[in-house]
């Protein structure tokens, strides 16, 4: 009883399963011209709305890549919200420094020595044309003239540039040697001279920071340019700030220079339009393999265009039902993603409609009659259906997995990326069924389309059964495509290929990628985060480098390099109840500011002066700390790196009122309010210095008449730009000495925090390395929960897992071993976009194995090669297009495209590597057979089905009984 209901169950899934099959091909059988015709007419209607709302316009906003939920994001944001606050009111006297910016030059000898009378005249000369373009501030610029020729050379309009004595020269150089000898880092120019000068004498490098107007900056970008011979111009894939040499300087007669200023970042911007053109010839690419692959035009056409029309589709749901509004370039590289999938999905209809076609023995040739064309198509639409369904789904759970991100961009990429893969297998199913059945009546058999006004003749079928084996003999080598021949003439004959019984080569390749699992686990395991800052550009362009450049190169790092922690009482936290995390530019930020915070109390004073002491000494041996030998945290110089209000505070009650600290209650507050309203101006020529301006409405946090919060500065000797291996060390040192400090201090002060952009960037960095991470954890439980549902094989599924997490592990260790990377932003950036790519061969070729069992192969050889036969071309096809559209990146300028290609293509090739290599070998090698493994036969204790001898790739299969 119970095995006939048993079956009454099964017959009643089966032929509801047959009837929406039915349902779903139906249209394409009977009407298949409207049917495309309908296809056509919708996607262009959905792109023509998209295009009409926007929906792929670029988004520019600012504060996207910030992770706002982090501690060191939230304390910066609260604070330069709290400090923007406070100071909303500034002084009118102010002295506006905005309109200036400073441009860099750096010398290096072509011999030994810059301070020669000729580069000393040549560094006259281009500074002097900088000057006539730009507007120098006077007295605000520093530069190796002013030592050699006049201090006030910059103020002398009038000034020449004839080539000094030598007995000159030499003079000055005597005296900065004496001076930088006893005085070091601290001498005030000592940021002009060598690292080495002190040493030798002799100095080799030196540099000039000249203050211009920003509204002249492009003349003096112009005056630079010409100062070569022919002058530097901007090109195709070429800037003009790219360096001659691996130093990065450019030979300027008997010298070398170098250029910064600060748009010159936007080389990046202004490059990635121009490298996103290089995605025409991607598909480009694409299309030829497809054609090649398909031997069709009008297959690889309709194909391309349905890939294409996903874009602009995927993107008006992503904008107007999910109503998610960013939108950039990151978004259009999942271009490259979606011209591999798309195109898999496509070879897995058309290879599949050709293997069951294949299977139909015809008498005579011609279009099949309508019954055996449904069976076909319903077969072909059958398999491919659960094919396509299981790589789309595995490979959009691993895009979803950035969904999860703190980083708005990449969390909306998850969600359009997971669009675009869910539309392309729609289209699969929807669109392309009927582009195959137009091809059959009218195009089959011709590689171009060329218009056919009639069908082709009626064939006759010699069975009107469809069996589906492998390929039949039918398809010989001439009417095979380039992908199937490679499959059945070369890679499936090295796979059984035997010596003594013994499947040589698979166990070969089996023993080889094993072996290469196991040197990239063990590299993978050597990535850390960058030690160095991120490049972005060609190794040549002179912005790379450049603050490792100015800190080794001279005797005193420039301040501007180094970057300031500030340290603040008085407020608690950001409140981010009403933070959207795919809105972060339109949240304002609204500060908690802690109700116990007061300064009018002598310990409070004392405890805040005693802080402020400890500042100059807290101690960093740090690699990150580039302190000039002091074993000091804070920058070394001549002037005052660190700044403490309360103590200036101090200084201006005894030169104002003759008055000391402690003050408490209502004097403290009405002297502090005073001393608060200094003028700019008074506060720069009094407390200011070259290290830092001040701004007392900024650090005397004082709202709607009440004080909210103090903030102090410090200077740090790490530099600005220290990557996260390197700076996050630092952090955590001032993170320990905060809690150390906090232990002398009242209640009214335990609300200090400290702060710096610096460290909130590495919030950024923390949460892509983790999304990468997270990324590769979500994806392999995924595949092995598809390929369990999709085979009902356990064994298969661990191979499976197995294969992934080797590609993964092998795809990092090239990183580390080929191309010596660190796991940087933009590495693990490109890495999550390419993490879907690893599973899709994978799954492909486990879900044909165990659907061989269907279909009479029950032996592992049997399994395996018809799980080569059905699905090995397509893989090859598959991964010859998406390594295409990922190659064509090596061209580009920005130096994360070209890591998207290294990473792209290392993926293709590894992961047809532990697919076609160590996957396939296994199963030949150990199966597993019959019903090993298998979960339903597990449960209803089945017995084996027979296995049927001979090859999957011949016609003599049986049709499964069950």
């Amino acid at each position: 009883m119970k095995r006939m209901e048993q079956t009454w169950r099964s017959k009643s899934l089966s032929e509801f399963s047959d009837s929406v099959l039915d349902t779903a091909i139906g249209p394409h059988i009977r009407c298949p011209h409207i049917c495309m015709a309908i296809g056509i007419f919708v996607q262009l209607v959905l792109v023509g709305i998209a295009i009409a709302t926007k929906s792929m316009n670029l988004d520019q906003r600012d504060g996207v890549w910030d992770v706002h939920q982090a501690q060191m994001t939230r304390w910066q944001r609260a604070l330069v919200s709290a400090q923007a606050a406070a100071g909303s009111d500034a002084n009118e006297d102010s002295e506006d420094d905005t309109g200036y910016e400073h441009v860099m030059l750096y010398y290096k000898a072509n011999d030994k020595d810059v301070f020669s009378p000729a580069a000393l005249k040549a560094m006259c000369e281009v500074e002097r044309s900088l000057c006539d373009a730009g507007a120098c501030l006077k007295n605000e610029s520093i530069s190796p003239v002013q030592l050699f020729y006049s201090p006030s050379w910059y103020a002398n309009d009038t000034a020449t540039c004839s080539e000094l004595p030598q007995s000159s020269v030499d003079a000055t150089v005597k005296t900065l040697l004496a001076g930088v000898r006893a005085q070091g880092a601290s001498y005030p120019v000592a940021r002009l001279l060598a690292s080495d000068f002190k040493e030798t004498g002799v100095n080799g490098a030196s540099m000039a920071a000249i203050k211009v107007l920003k509204q002249k900056i492009d003349d003096v970008i112009d005056a630079m340019k010409k100062q070569f011979d022919p002058p530097l111009e901007y090109g195709f894939r070429h800037s003009p700030w790219t360096g001659d040499q691996d130093d990065r300087h450019l030979s300027f007669g008997p010298m070398r220079v170098r250029f910064f200023y600060a748009d010159m970042w936007k080389d990046i911007t202004a490059a990635v339009p121009q490298d996103m053109t290089f995605a025409l010839g991607a598909l480009l690419i694409v299309y030829l393999i497809m054609y090649a692959h398909t031997e069709s035009c009008w297959l690889a056409s309709w194909g391309m265009f349905q890939i294409a029309m996903s874009l602009p589709i995927s993107a008006l749901i992503y904008r107007q039902i999910f109503r998610i509004d960013y939108f950039q370039f990151l978004h259009i590289l999942i271009l490259y993603v979606i011209l591999g999938v798309g195109a898999d999905d496509v070879f897995v209809l058309v290879d599949s409609w050709r293997h069951v076609r294949a299977e139909l023995p015809m008498e005579e040739a011609g279009r099949l009659p309508e019954e055996q064309l449904r069976q076909v198509l319903k077969t072909a639409y059958k398999r491919s259906a659960a094919a396509v369904f299981n790589t789309s789904l595995t490979t959009g759970v691993a895009f979803l997995a950035c969904s999860v991100s703190q980083i708005m961009p990449m969390r909306t990429l998850g969600w359009y990326a997971a669009l675009c893969i869910v539309e392309n297998y729609v289209m699969v199913l929807v669109f392309l069924p009927s582009v195959l059945v137009v091809f059959h009546m009218r195009f089959e058999g011709k590689r171009c389309c060329c218009p056919n006004w009639w069908l082709r003749p009626l064939g006759v079928p010699g069975s009107s059964s469809v069996k589906v084996s492998g390929l039949s003999d039918v398809q010989e080598s001439r009417s095979m495509s380039w992908s199937q021949k490679l499959v059945v003439k070369g890679y499936l004959p090295l796979m059984k290929w035997k010596i003594g019984g013994f499947q040589v080569f698979s166990i070969f390749v089996v023993v080889v990628s094993v072996a290469v699992m196991i040197q990239g686990a063990y590299f993978a395991g050597q990535l850390t985060p960058p030690s160095q800052a991120e490049e972005w550009l060609p190794f040549r362009h002179m912005v790379n480098g450049l603050s490792e450049f100015r800190t080794s190169a001279f005797t005193s790092a420039p301040y501007e390099d180094m970057a300031a922690v500030s340290f603040f009482w008085g407020v608690d936290d950001l409140d981010m109840s009403k933070f959207n995390v795919y809105k972060p530019d339109e949240y304002e930020a609204k500060v908690d500011y802690a109700p116990s915070f007061s300064l009018a109390s002598k310990e409070a004073q004392e405890a805040m002066l005693k802080f402020c002491s400890a500042l100059p000494t807290i101690q960093c041996d740090l690699g990150a700390c580039k302190n000039a030998g002091s074993g000091k945290l804070m920058y070394q110089t001549d002037h005052k790196a660190y700044y403490c209000i309360l103590e200036d505070f101090q200084h201006w009650l005894g030169s104002t009122y003759n008055l000391t600290l402690p003050l408490t209650g209502s004097t403290f507050t009405e002297k502090l309010m005073e001393f608060r309203s200094m003028s700019k101006v008074e506060q720069k020529r009094r407390y200011g210095s070259d290290v830092y301006s001040r701004d007392f409405r900024r650090e005397i946090g004082v709202i709607n008449g009440e004080l909210k919060f103090i903030a102090v500065s410090i200077l740090t000797s790490m530099q600005d730009r220290t990557p996260f291996a390197t700076g996050t060390p630092v952090r955590d040192l001032m993170r320990d000495w905060l809690e150390q400090q906090k232990s002398y201090m009242p209640e009214s002060l335990r609300s200090v925090k400290f702060a710096s952009h610096r460290f909130s960037s590495y919030d950024n960095g923390e949460e892509l390395l983790n999304g990468f991470f997270s990324g590769c954890l979500i994806a392999l439980p995924v595949c092995f929960l598809v390929l369990i549902l999709a085979t009902m094989n356990l064994v298969v599924s661990l191979y499976s897992v197995i294969a992934v997490s080797a590609i993964v592990l092998s795809v990092l260790g090239f990183c580390k071993s080929a191309m010596d990377w660190d796991l940087g932003m933009g590495e693990a950036i490109a890495g999550v976009i390419v993490i879907g790519y690893s599973v899709d061969y994978t799954v492909h070729l486990c879900h044909m194995y165990c659907d061989a069992d269907a279909h009479g192969h029950t032996s592992r050889a049997g399994r395996a090669e018809f799980a080569i036969c059905n699905m090995g071309s397509t893989v090859f096809a598959g991964a010859a297009t998406t390594m295409g559209a990922g190659a064509i990146m090596f061209a580009c300028y920005v130096t994360f495209f070209t890591k998207m290609a290294v990473l792209i293509t290392a993926t293709i090739f590894y992961s047809c590597m532990y697919s076609l290599g160590f996957l396939v070998g296994m199963f030949f090698l150990v199966g597993p057979e019959g019903n090993a493994g298998n979960l339903l036969a597990c449960i209803s204790k089945r017995s084996p089905p027979r296995v049927e001898p001979g090859s999957a790739c011949e016609t003599k299969a049986v049709e499964a009984d069950h």
